[in-house]
């Protein structure tokens, strides 16, 4: 499910991308004590948000957040789909409540909780 860069992606495209990370043979383990088991426990409904990579705001690109560490997304982690990049990231949540993505992102679901 491939978009050039510039289109946007739904709810429901995401939902079957997760669908298929969740087909695939990986472990989707990390130290934060997500498992394969548990992972659902953590997916929050897929919702749009602008996402930074820069904290001076610079590169803003638009990604789906789909999961999160804790109840409270300013806590700990999430994960977002950069349908630009057509890859999975790792988002914190500023304390201004801007969301920043400075780390590199992976096609693999898996590789980016082990990011975390």
């Amino acid at each position: 499910m491939k978009h050039e860069l510039g289109l946007t992606m739904n709810k429901q495209e995401i939902e079957t991308m997760l669908t298929e990370e969740f087909s695939k043979q990986e472990t989707f383990d990390n130290w934060h004590g997500i498992t394969r088991t548990n992972i659902k426990s953590f997916l929050v409904e897929p919702y749009r948000v602008t996402v930074i990579s820069e904290v001076d705001g610079s590169d803003p690109r638009e990604m789906w957040i789909v999961l999160s560490e804790y109840k409270d997304e300013s806590a700990g982690y999430l994960i977002a789909y950069c349908p630009s990049e057509q890859e999975w990231r790792l988002v914190e949540k500023l304390n201004d409540g801007r969301y920043l993505s400075d780390v590199a992102g992976d096609k693999s679901l898996a590789v980016i909780l082990d990011y975390m």
